[in-house]
């Protein structure tokens, strides 16, 4: 079994983590086609009144599989 890496989102892998995100959207179904486009994840994740975002990534050998935020 791969070992899960788990670390805070860098924001040179923001278009890898929205691919992901893309891919998760298709396989499950999910009506929220905004939610894998860089406008979208801009206003919910950078564009906050706080300024602070907190995204963590799940890697396996450094490919993305997943986010929690």
């Amino acid at each position: 079994m791969e070992k899960i890496l788990f670390k805070k989102l860098d924001k040179s892998k923001i278009t890898s983590l929205l691919k992901t995100i893309k891919k998760i959207r298709i396989e499950t179904k999910n009506h929220d086609s905004n939610i894998d486009k860089i406008n979208f994840w801009k206003w919910q994740y950078r564009q906050l009144p706080s300024r602070k975002s907190l995204v963590y990534v799940a890697l396996i050998k450094k490919k993305i599989i997943g986010y929690y935020h």
